[in-house]
């Protein structure tokens, strides 16, 4: 059965991860293989650097609109399809999205410091599907 990520169940997890009741002043969240279908009600979480959201079952990235200062997102083994949702964070450097069903590389360009993107066990299966890859020239390999 689904988990809702409500504000309670994260300020819960924070007090069991032993980290900060105020939200803003937490700069890493540990939110994995907690079953949520959805990112949301991270609004108040302003602060985040890390975020680890792995093993899931995570559909589509969305809900990160407050969080200009990550650098770290970790989204693998979850549901997603389509790269979105990440243009708010410009100082993202590392992102995981190995594990899920994305089938083409796309909307990076906003990540002017992405320096790491794992994509490996998707569904690219062609040269086309990693055209997207050019529109980040920070990646180097």
């Amino acid at each position: 059965m689904p988990v809702l990520m409500t504000e309670a169940f994260i300020k819960e997890c924070c007090k069991k991860d032993k980290l900060y009741r105020t939200p803003s002043v937490n700069d890493k969240l540990y939110l994995h293989y907690k079953g949520f279908r959805a990112i949301e009600n991270l609004d108040n979480y302003t602060n985040l650097l890390c975020l680890y959201l792995e093993g899931n079952g995570i559909a589509k990235i969305e809900g990160l609109v407050n969080q200009p200062k990550m650098r770290a997102l970790y989204l693998h083994e979850n549901l997603i399809e389509k790269i979105e949702g990440l243009s708010l964070m410009p100082e993202l450097n590392s992102l995981n999205l190995s594990k899920n069903s994305i089938e083409k590389v796309e909307n990076l360009g906003d990540l002017k410091m992405l320096q790491t993107l794992l994509l490996g066990h998707n569904c690219l299966e062609s040269l086309e599907s990693l055209h997207g890859l050019l529109e980040c020239p920070s990646i180097q390999v």
